[in-house]
């Protein structure tokens, strides 16, 4: 019976496993590239992703193992190459990644067959190469030509024309083809920042300018060139010495210059080129450094760092731990500085006033401040950040050139336009009680900047804003730890669907255009409105951490539903997350209007909940009910965000009499269930619903209505839901009636049908086309539904018949 839905129920068990498989893969094998974003809800997402790319006929052992080794070994983005590999039966690509795995050039061989593959059909022409003397020629209107490129070590030439001949004069592209370098922040600049295998043992970083960042590169590559003489730091391997005798070990500076920049005239695109630097960035040491001793000496020697720029009239307006690159040797400790955009560069030696006021930019608060304490950073840049000297009562005008874009943007939404520098100072201090690490109640490191600054990229400043703001208010309300893990969850949630997305398109021609259509850009953004709306009423506000909180309970049983394949295990999931909650809104609406019973209907009875669903719910109560149906509607709505219908509203003496006139309602009766309500009222319902379920003359009136009902559905997403009803009608009316059916089937079905309902669902929410079940398993289904369900119908037409002849 049923043979399409075995098939299809074999076909899922098969991908259960190899997600299970994958899973394992992927939790037990070390990947430094992988590392940055490893978390389980991820793992799950890419194991289904996986799983279902494999193709039915490969060798899954085979296909496995392989996808291990990628993992262990290279960019675990090569996957998607394999995958694509096998879909498309390409035997090259097959057996060049099968097979040459191991070898030192591996990346570099998939890396420019992909390229190949790729522009094959864009490339019209070779364009030609103009090699320059002078770095301001690639940046002239007038100068013409394709590629126009300056390579400031003379003795790097072949090495940039080599890689221009192998991209076959279409470099932009070769370069626009590879994977963004990964780091703790690679997937906020999507685009820009991509690694190349230039050969078997070096890998090289090439950082294009970006386009909403208009003549920030050029800035950036004077800037460079011009510290590089400042400083007398020429080649790659040239340092500058900052030891002293307070140094535990040498401690050198030295700075990352491209070795070659061009410009692609016909695309309009710079890009730079720079060896990729061994070591981790300084914000990565210290995220991860609990040993005071070793922390003192890094922001020691960063301090060292900033005085001799300072001397040398650099005032470095990126300094950053993120753009400190730490290579740690035995006896000694280099500091690789990088990105200048900002960098402001004076002919003289920076005074007291223009040091206070760099540090008073992002430097000390926004970039030091998200991984080190208040204390560290004041002890750090001592004598230049002082907030405890800051006057808070001053009534002159803010002197700084450029004040704090985050705090100008608050006193903005305020309606501020004018304020003192002692109005500036107090918020400030103000914001600065959410921006620095703190440990929570349960003895975990908690980061708030962190937060901000994704948010700041992903959403803009706007909402960056209204982030910091909204953390001030959970500060005040006692209850920051709370707002930051549903922050941090919507955020974690959103950059593994970046990460799905980043393999999934990495065997095509990547842009710098990032789809915003997507329901966890959405979600991130309704919680930061939703909490900014709430922050001046601290109830509302922690209703909000509820509400956000089931939000995020159901987007991840559905993740791990994704493992499961079962729909009534994910319904009855659902049901649970949400069964506290709603119980609990029931309850105080119970105690406070005392109404004689409250009643569930719906999915919720059923276990039946998916995405989309809605609370049915029945008042039985002598009294006016519009105060409580507008309380349990309100709190339905805030703290589980669904909305909720009345199926009933009258007496317990009327229950009865109002079931028998309306046979609509006869699902109701069926399976709505009491919520709360005394002993004695509860008696009284059951025994209604037992007469009413026993009255053949009802019976013989309602069934008729649904069942034909319900037979018929034209979409598939209108099949599944009126096969369900089906299904649970004749589930549920078999044993009134005494028609035999086969339950342990029906079950298979509602299994199989809600399972399908609830991804239909979730589709559609995140802006996807479902995929289509197959129509002949959906005929199968309807066929076999429509058979029992007939069933049913026949014996009420013998009923209706016994009726008339008991009549006359």
């Amino acid at each position: 019976m049923l043979e399409a839905l075995k098939n299809v129920s074999n076909e899922q068990d098969r991908k259960v496993k190899l997600v299970g498989a994958i899973l394992n893969i992927l939790s037990t094998t070390p990947s430094q590239e992988l590392s940055y974003y490893a978390n389980q809800p991820l793992y799950k997402q890419l194991g289904n992703y996986i799983a279902n790319k494999i193709p039915k006929e490969a060798d899954s052992s085979k296909v496995l193992s392989l996808i291990q080794r990628v993992i262990s070994r290279c960019d675990f983005r090569l996957i998607e190459d394999y995958l694509f590999a096998l879909e498309t039966q390409d035997n090259y690509l097959v057996n060049l990644i099968e097979s040459e795995i191991n070898k030192p050039d591996f990346q570099q061989k998939v890396d420019h067959y992909r390229f190949q593959r790729l522009t094959k059909g864009n490339r019209t022409h070779n364009r030609k190469l103009i090699l320059k003397d002078n770095p301001e020629a690639l940046f002239s209107e007038e100068t013409p030509g394709d590629i126009i490129a300056y390579v400031a070590d003379p003795t790097l030439k072949n090495t940039f024309t080599s890689l221009f001949e192998r991209s076959q004069g279409h470099l932009s592209e070769y370069i626009d083809t590879h994977h963004d370098l990964l780091g703790l922040y690679s997937l906020i600049r999507k685009g820009l920042v991509k690694s190349i295998q230039l050969n078997s043992d070096q890998f090289i970083v090439t950082k294009r300018d970006n386009p909403d960042k208009k003549g920030r590169f050029l800035t950036e590559q004077r800037n460079i060139n011009r510290i590089s003489d400042i400083l007398n730091l020429k080649h790659q391997d040239s340092f500058v010495d900052l030891s002293d005798q307070s140094s535990i070990h040498k401690v050198r500076l030295k700075l990352i210059k491209p070795f070659a920049i061009f410009a692609d005239k016909q695309q309009h695109k710079f890009y730079s080129l720079a060896y990729l630097q061994e070591g981790k960035t300084l914000e990565e040491v210290l995220l991860y450094e609990q040993d005071p001793t070793a922390r003192f000496e890094h922001l020691k020697n960063s301090q060292k760092i900033l005085d001799f720029l300072y001397e040398k009239g650099v005032i470095w307006g990126d300094m950053a731990p993120r753009n400190t690159i730490v290579n740690q040797m035995s006896g000694a400790t280099d500091y690789y500085i990088l990105d200048f955009e900002k960098t402001k560069i004076l002919n003289h030696s920076a005074s007291l006033t223009e040091r206070q006021e760099h540090c008073r930019g992002q430097m000390c608060v926004e970039e030091f401040g998200a991984i080190c304490s208040l204390e560290e950073v004041k002890t750090c840049f001592r004598g230049y950040f002082e907030p405890e000297k800051w006057d808070l009562n001053s009534l002159d005008p803010v002197p700084f050139e450029k004040p704090k874009r985050e705090l100008v943007a608050i006193f903005e939404a305020r309606g501020e336009e004018f304020y003192t520098l002692g109005a500036y100072n107090r918020l400030e201090q103000q914001v600065m009680k959410v921006r620095f690490p703190f440990t929570d109640g349960a003895k975990n490191k908690r980061h708030p900047l962190h937060i901000c600054f994704k948010i700041d990229h992903y959403l803009g400043s706007e909402y960056d804003q209204k982030t910091t703001e909204l953390l001030m208010s959970a500060y005040e309300y006692d209850c920051l730890p709370d707002t930051m893990d549903i922050l941090e969850q919507a955020l974690q949630n959103l950059d593994n669907r970046l990460i799905l997305g980043d393999l999934a398109t990495a065997t095509t021609y990547n842009t710098l255009q990032e789809n915003r259509q997507c329901y966890e850009y959405d979600f991130l953004e309704e919680v930061i409105n939703g909490f900014y709306d709430r922050k001046e009423e601290s109830h509302q506000f922690r209703l909000a951490i509820n509400r956000y909180n089931t939000g995020l309970k159901l987007y991840h049983i559905r993740l791990d539903e994704v493992t499961k394949r079962h729909g009534i295990s994910l319904a009855k999931s659902n049901c649970e997350a949400l069964r506290t909650t709603l119980h609990r809104i029931l309850k105080s609406a119970y105690a406070n209007y005392r109404p004689t019973l409250i009643l569930l209907s719906g999915g919720f009875s059923r276990g039946e909940i998916t995405y989309g669903s809605d609370v049915d719910v029945g008042i039985v109560s002598d009294k006016d009910s519009s105060e409580i149906k507008k309380f349990i509607k309100n709190s339905i709505s805030e703290e589980l965000s669904l909305s909720s219908d009345f199926y009933l509203d009258v007496t317990l003496q009327d229950v009865e009499k109002r079931f028998l006139g309306d046979p609509s309602l006869l699902e109701d009766v069926l399976h709505g269930q009491i919520a709360n309500g005394d002993s004695k009222a509860i008696q009284s319902y059951e025994q209604a619903k037992k007469r009413i379920l026993q009255n053949k003359n009802y019976l013989a009136t309602a069934v008729p209505v649904f069942i034909p009902k319900y037979q018929v559905g034209d979409e598939t997403e209108v099949q599944i839901k009126q096969y369900l009803k089906l299904c649970n009608l004749t589930l549920a009316l078999a044993p009134h009636v005494g028609v035999n059916i086969n339950k342990g089937i029906l079950l298979s079905i509602k299994d199989f049908l809600l399972f399908y309902k609830n991804e239909y669902a979730y589709e559609k929410s995140k802006y996807k086309e479902p995929n289509v079940l197959d129509e002949g398993v959906m005929s199968e289904i309807g066929l076999y539904l429509r058979d029992q369900s007939s069933a049913l119908l026949a014996e009420i037409d013998r009923l209706k018949h016994q009726l008339k002849l008991d009549q006359s």
